[in-house]
This record gives structure tokens, C-alpha cells and sequence, in this order.
């Protein structure tokens, strides 16, 4: 329960989600009791969640106002809807089917309009948020609303470790590329893009992933066939989506560190980054790589302000941005397995630490996998102890540790993990290798804050709409990646407003926005137990004059019921995985921080320590 222990946190994420995700499932049946009310059917139970009752109270109308046990929907009991009492909740037959025998009969109209209902009730919400959202402005970045490609990544690791060829890099995409569609879609902006790449559905002949960029390139509409590689992204679950290795373009300039080349050249906020010694530039990426091949010389910044372009002359400063970090490597049962660890010190260092510096090593990167009947197996975070029963307190006694014990049966490594001393036998033939602080040019900036837009809410609703439809077609399609596991129920939904909720409030209405088009959409879908199956079955009943059998209905209830349970459970089983397997991400990232001097370390050309053969084999 340790991982799921972040949401009960603090009142105000729990509170966000009682009121949005509540309130969605409220905004809905509220439309179903609404529209009974105006067509003057009888209503017994207006019920948030499934099961039994928890609390509530019974109007003057007689109507059952409940919270009950299971939160995983509402529903409103209409006896004259026999289909929807038993949809959306009649597990009884209590008075109900002999009370419907004295009711009157309903309309098509009637049955429409209710079932419908509920669906209009959470547009007109979405669109309430969204006004809201149009008026205070939803945050977002330069990156997120372009489609121009900033970066192409050369290489891509897979899951195995592998590196291969970035695909859109083997395609042919290139920086400066404006994407216009992908797969016959038409994009505009880079969620879509993404979107698109990770919901498509294309295949090659031989059934690889494959996906089709229509881009603008010097005013030539160009068209590429790119093949995406399925990357993991969460370990637990195992959610694997198409990625093809690019990023977006960001250009202004949104942050400024003081005293660094930057600075001092005239570089200002909003500036706009075009070019690096006269080559077009699309991301500090592209920077980051030109100035390191241009060999820490000074370079021409070209750049715009307020429309008018400029060109500066900047030296960049020499930094040191990551720590010393070690790499044991060994074999266990022919398994070849490669230990990264860091030094995380006692105290933040202000300068380059010297090899004797106390510090604590922990694991922060892990190459392999020890065979399945080893007695453990070390985690991300596990803290290096001892080496041959010597504590290893730092760099040069860690040298001195390895060494000594070359030919020795000591040579074990003890490792702290989950409070536990844990030992593993090093063979003879395991090799200790130093990668030394690296030393990169810099010129202290950033691009591509955060900013707001403005949309109006007609345009965010057409954007949800799109969202969802791409999500379900990708799903009932057998040719793209993404299967029902990778939904998201109760669980998953909570998780997000728990989340935003702690970063920033206008995150939750978006979220609001595209889980009531969501539920607004899917409960139109004509599937039993959904409100599109009550206008399935009033709409054959208008057109067989006297409907189809009530057991018939019944039972095709019942089935579809457990159905929907059973999805619900199984979603929610990988709900609570990827819960767990982004924890374990956030534990990783932790833990890599403390590869990063907390204040980038500069140094003067004249003071870059060369590197030593085997120092420079290992980087």
C-alpha cells in the first residue's frame, strides 16, 4: 500500500477529486433525473455509485437520493424503463416489475430524451469549464502548440538496451520540418502529433508498425514513411506505445541564468533562438550539439528581437553539469550484467569534489538482469556498502577495495537494499571502470516556458471530440497498439486529478473538459448498459410496434453488466500496475538527480582536467 499512499495525501487533491470526478458522474445522471422530471416518468432512485446503500434521504416525490457502496458510476431507476432500471442498477426484482404492469406506457420520445439526456448534461459542463478555461487561459509551452519538428533523435534505445536508428531520422524527417498530417489526419499541434504517432494503426507488409508524415519542407509538400519502434513505458504494466525519436521545435528564449555567457553577450527574454553560426536552429538540443562539435570555440548566435534580426558573438562557459560516476561490470551465469553507481555527498559541493570526498554510492542504472533464481535483485536506489568487507566511504578507497581483493574469494559486494545488507560474489574477471565528470560548453538559457492560450470552448470541445474518437477507433482497430488494458477506469481517472490538482488548477479543468466529452461519447455508444444501448433498444421497439421480449432484455442486461464489471476490474488491474510502475519511475528520477551538481559547476578552459585513455574508452 506504500505505493498508493501519495493520493490520500492531502485534502486538497482528494478534495479536487471528490468535486470533478464526482461532480462528472453527477452532472450526468442529474441529466437523466432532469429530463424523467420534464417528460413526468417515475423515478425511484437517483444513485451515485453501484451496490449497496450507504447514506442518503427520500423526497417528498419519493425518490431514493443515495451514495452508494461501489464508486464506480450512478445510475437513475426508472420503472417504465424496465432496460434502463436494469442497466443502471435493478439488481432486484423488489415491487418493480409489478408496479411497471400499472404504469402508463411510455413514448420513443420519452425513452430518447431521457437516455440522451445525460450525454447533453456533460457537454454543456465541458463547455462551462471550458468558458472558464477561455477566460483565466490553460497553460501550456512554444513546443506543445507548434508541429514544426525541433529535434531528430540519430539513435533510439529499445527495450532490450539495444540501439538502433531513430525511425524518423532513418525516414528522412529533419529539423525545421512542418508536419501538416499524420496518416491523412490534419494536425495542429504537437499533443496531436504525438497523438497521432502512438493511436496509429498503419502497418508495413511484414506487419511493423508503420506511420505516414506529410510535412512542409521549403515550401514542398514531402510525404514519409516512418516506422515506429514500440518502447515500454511503464515497467509494471507494460504499456508499450509507438515512438519514432522527435521533438518539438522552441525557439524564445524563457530563461535566463545570471552571470552566464548569455547574460553577459545581451541575450534577453523573448529573444528568438534561429541560428548557430549561421545554420537554422530548432531547439537547444541543436545547440547543445553544434556547440559541442564546434569545440568549445565562441559561436554566432542569430537570433530575433521584437521582429529584427540580430546576431551575437558569445564564448561559451565550460561545465561541469554530472558527478564521477563508477560501472562494475560481471557475469553471473553467463548473464553480463553492468552496475552503474553514483556519489551522492553529504554535503552540496560547491566546486569538483576531490576523489576522497565522503559519499554515499548509489545504484542509479542497471544493465541486465541477474538470473531468476539468484536470491535478489538490486533496484534503482540501493545503496553501494562495502567491497570485500571494506566500507566504501569514497572514490580512492573504492579503488583500492576493488583491486585488492582481484584474486581473493572476499570479493563481494554488499549492497543496502529495503534496509537489508544484500551480497553479491564478484568473479575475477569483473572490471571497475571510473567515467569522469564531463566538461560541456554552455551559454545559460532556456526556451520553451510555460505560457497560457486562449481557447474559446467550441474549439476545446472539437479538440476533445477528436481525442476521444482517435482513441476508440485505435481501439477497435486490430492493426494499431493500444489494447483495453491501457485504458483508464476510476483508478486511472483519479490518479490525473490527484496529480494536477497539486500542479496547477487550471490542469484539473482541462482534464474535466476531456472526461465529460469522454463520458458523454461512450455513453452514446450503442452497447447495452450504456445509455446509446436504451436508444438501441426504444429505436427497435418503434420499429417492431411492440418491442423485443422483456426477458430478452433482461438477459442481454445481465450479460452485458458483468461485462462492463469485469472490464471495469480488469482496467482497474492495470490502473493500480502503471500506479506502481510510476512510482518506480519517480523513485528512479530521484535517485538520477543526485547525478547532477545541484549548481552547474563552471571552470575556465586552462582548468579542464584531460582525460586518461581509459578514462576517455569509458566515456
Amino acid at each position: 500500500m506504500e505505493s498508493f499512499a501519495p493520493l490520500f495525501s492531502n485534502f486538497k487533491g482528494i478534495f479536487i477529486l471528490i468535486l470533478f470526478f464526482g461532480g462528472s458522474i453527477f452532472i450526468h445522471e442529474l441529466g437523466h433525473y432532469l429530463a424523467a422530471k420534464w417528460r413526468k416518468l417515475k423515478i425511484e432512485r437517483f444513485s451515485i455509485g453501484f451496490g449497496p446503500r450507504l447514506f442518503g434521504w427520500t423526497n417528498k416525490d419519493g425518490v431514493d437520493f443515495r451514495i452508494s457502496l461501489l464508486p464506480l458510476g450512478g445510475y437513475v431507476a426508472l420503472p417504465q424503463l424496465a432496460d434502463m432500471g436494469r442497466m443502471e442498477g435493478a439488481t432486484e426484482e423488489s415491487e418493480e416489475d409489478a408496479d411497471k404492469e400499472k404504469l402508463p406506457p411510455i413514448s420513443f420520445s420519452d425513452k430518447f430524451y431521457v437516455a440522451v439526456a445525460g450525454a447533453v448534461f456533460n457537454v454543456l459542463f465541458a463547455l462551462a469549464m471550458g468558458l472558464l478555461l477561455w477566460k483565466i487561459g490553460q497553460p501550456t509551452s512554444e513546443g506543445q502548440e507548434t508541429t514544426t519538428i525541433g529535434y531528430v533523435a540519430p539513435t533510439m534505445e529499445l527495450d532490450d538496451e539495444e540501439k538502433v536508428p531513430g525511425p524518423a531520422h532513418e525516414a528522412g524527417l529533419l529539423p525545421g520540418d512542418f508536419i501538416l498530417a499524420i496518416d491523412g489526419q490534419d494536425v495542429g499541434n504537437f499533443m496531436e502529433v504525438q497523438h497521432g504517432i502512438v493511436t496509429g494503426a498503419g502497418r508495413d507488409k511484414n506487419g511493423n508498425p508503420k506511420t505516414t508524415f506529410k510535412v512542409k519542407r521549403n515550401g514542398d509538400i514531402l510525404e514519409f514513411d516512418v516506422f515506429p519502434k514500440l518502447i515500454t513505458i511503464n515497467t509494471a504494466s507494460g504499456d508499450r506505445i509507438r515512438q519514432i525519436g522527435i521533438m518539438p521545435a522552441s525557439h524564445i528564449v524563457t530563461t535566463l541564468f545570471e552571470g552566464t555567457p548569455a547574460v553577459k553577450a545581451g541575450l534577453q527574454l523573448d529573444d528568438r533562438i534561429i541560428s548557430i553560426n549561421g545554420k537554422p536552429t530548432y531547439s537547444t538540443l541543436t545547440l547543445r550539439d553544434e556547440m559541442e562539435k564546434n569545440g568549445f570555440e565562441p559561436i554566432r548566435l542569430g537570433i530575433e528581437r521584437n521582429g529584427k534580426p540580430m546576431e551575437l558573438q558569445i564564448e561559451p562557459m565550460h561545465a561541469a553539469e554530472r558527478k564521477t560516476t563508477i560501472a562494475i561490470s560481471l557475469s553471473v551465469e553467463g548473464t553480463p550484467i553492468t552496475l552503474h553507481f553514483l556519489p551522492k555527498y553529504e554535503e552540496p559541493q560547491k566546486e569538483l569534489p576531490a576523489t576522497d570526498a565522503p559519499s554515499t554510492w548509489l545504484l542509479y542504472e542497471m544493465e541486465g538482469k541477474l538470473p531468476d533464481a539468484h536470491s535478489f535483485q538490486p533496484k534503482i536506489g540501493d545503496s553501494l556498502q562495502q567491497i570485500a568487507s571494506t566500507n566504501i566511504n569514497n572514490l580512492e578507497i573504492l579503488k583500492k577495495s576493488f583491486e585488492e581483493s582481484a584474486d581473493s574469494e572476499t570479493r563481494i559486494l554488499t549492497l543496502k537494499s529495503d534496509s537489508t545488507l544484500r551480497n553479491l560474489k564478484l568473479p575475477a574477471e569483473a572490471e571497475l571502470k571510473i567515467i569522469p565528470t564531463p566538461i560541456r560548453p554552455i551559454l545559460g538559457l532556456g526556451t520553451g516556458g510555460e505560457t497560457l492560450i486562449h481557447l474559446d470552448p467550441i474549439t476545446q470541445v472539437k479538440q476533445h471530440i477528436r481525442t476521444t474518437l482517435q482513441v476508440l477507433s485505435s481501439l477497435l482497430n486490430k492493426n494499431s497498439d493500444i489494447g483495453v488494458q491501457q485504458l483508464s477506469g476510476p483508478i486511472g481517472i483519479g490518479r490525473v486529478f490527484h496529480k494536477y490538482a497539486n500542479i496547477d488548477l487550471r490542469l484539473v479543468l482541462v482534464f474535466a473538459v476531456l472526461l465529460n466529452i469522454n463520458l458523454a461519447i461512450l455513453n452514446l455508444l450503442p452497447i447495452p448498459v450504456l445509455d446509446g444501448g436504451h436508444i438501441l433498444f426504444a429505436t427497435i421497439a418503434k420499429f417492431r410496434k411492440n418491442g423485443l421480449p422483456i426477458n430478452l432484455i433482461v438477459r442481454i442486461q445481465t450479460a452485458f453488466v458483468l461485462l462492463l464489471f469485469s472490464m471495469i476490474i480488469y482496467v482497474g488491474v492495470y490502473d493500480s500496475l502503471r500506479w506502481k510502475g510510476d512510482n518506480d519511475e519517480e523513485h528512479r528520477i530521484k535517485v538520477l538527480r543526485e547525478l547532477y551538481f545541484r549548481e552547474t559547476i563552471f571552470t575556465a578552459p586552462q582548468e579542464i582536467p584531460e582525460a586518461t585513455p581509459a578514462e576517455t574508452e569509458a566515456k
